[in-house]
């Protein structure tokens, strides 16, 4: 579960067949009135452009404001993750529910690894085994790590593990398979903080209204006040997205409006900040992990999440921390492919849950009524 992704899969498989967007939205009730986000009724969200199927007796009039084009609502998006932490216990549980229908899978009949941050607390592990266990009634399940996850997709044991996301960017070192949790660094300098800053760009053009009525043979819509915002971001995400993958390629606005590429190039400079960029991550990073671990951590740093897919963001990444750490250290990159950079974490948990010397670390719902969920955290800490 992601703060703007979430992937769902089964193991042993080369990546992801349930890609969630996170965030979810509602639309107006049946009698056209605006209506509240009701996070315990799944039938009351949306992921991405796509609706949950809801038996019609429960089915409501719900949308998401991002991607359906329903603007007669003030919709008031909400997410699993707030800052990287699990907060939305009930959007959390709507996404699972909607992965295993998507997947046609049924939770009580395989043990379910979920990835968590790896930051998580000890009280958000137990509502997540809560959740799990008492919800969905999985027979088995295991709490672990995103960077210690990310390790395994790379085939290593130990590194520092790089992630820059939606909502934030972190360093965790790792070593054997387990994070060294005082030495994990985040910043909430990520994909959507990115965003903001293109949209404060964007503010700089007024745009023009390409929808009149004359045209349409009806009066256009209705922007609601509490959609234009996320309207706004949906335009500077799609900039994004450009810049990642074709900065030389022609930008324009929905109505027309040309824009330069180069005037948004220096927004990823962002990543690069000098106390709050992703080398300054590592570095603080490396000060708070074991003296004798930091050589061999350095020799394995493992770049994952969407944000690092920028071209040339690896090169200059790898430069700024060379030139960030003193001359008798010696480091060396690991960049997988760019879908393995943005599955990074998937994919190390479809390997670590298909081996054979694993089955035996489950922890299993009968071990999780016998001896409640703290007792059991021993394996994932």
């Amino acid at each position: 579960v992601g703060s703007f992704y979430s992937k769902f899969g089964f193991a042993g498989e080369d990546a992801a067949k349930c890609v969630l967007h996170s965030r979810l939205a509602a639309r107006p009730g049946e009698e056209g009135g605006a209506m509240e986000i009701d996070l315990t009724d799944p039938s009351s969200f949306e992921f991405g452009n796509e609706r949950i199927h809801v038996p019609e007796p429960r089915r409501r009039s719900f949308v998401s404001p991002l991607y359906d084009g329903c603007w007669d609502v003030d919709a008031r998006p909400a997410g699993p993750l707030e800052k990287g932490e699990l907060t939305n216990w009930d959007a959390i549980e709507t996404l699972w529910e909607t992965a295993f229908e998507r997947l046609k899978a049924s939770a009580r009949d395989h043990p379910v690894l979920c990835a968590m941050p790896s930051w998580t607390t000890p009280e958000a592990q137990e509502m997540y085994l809560e959740l799990l266990f008492e919800r969905f009634e999985a027979p088995a399940v295991f709490l672990s790590r995103a960077a210690s996850l990310a390790t395994f997709s790379s085939g290593r044991a130990s590194a520092v593990v790089v992630d820059c996301g939606a909502g934030t960017s972190s360093a965790c070192p790792v070593v054997d398979g387990y994070v060294l949790l005082r030495a994990c660094e985040k910043s909430t300098i990520g994909g959507d903080y990115l965003d903001e800053k293109i949209l404060e760009k964007l503010s700089e053009f007024k745009p023009r209204c390409v929808a009149r009525a004359e045209r349409l043979g009806h009066a256009p819509p209705r922007v609601s006040e509490g959609l234009l915002p996320l309207a706004r971001l949906d335009v500077a995400r799609e900039l994004k997205e450009t810049l990642r993958f074709d900065a030389a390629s022609k930008m324009e606005l929905p109505d027309g409006t040309a824009l330069d590429p180069d005037q948004f190039k220096p927004v990823p400079e962002l990543l690069f900040a000098p106390d709050t960029g992703l080398h300054a991550l590592v570095r603080k990073s490396l000060h708070e992990a074991d003296v004798d671990v930091r050589k061999d951590l350095l020799q394995s740093i493992i770049l994952s999440g969407s944000g690092s897919l920028f071209p040339g963001l690896p090169d200059r990444f790898h430069h700024e921390l060379n030139a960030n750490l003193a001359s008798t250290f010696k480091t060396k990159l690991v960049l997988p492919s760019s879908l393995e950079r943005a599955m990074a974490v998937w994919i190390g948990g479809s390997i670590l849950a298909s081996l054979g010397s694993f089955q035996q670390q489950w922890l299993s719902r009968a071990e999780y009524h016998d001896d409640g969920p703290l007792a059991s955290q021993e394996r994932w800490n």
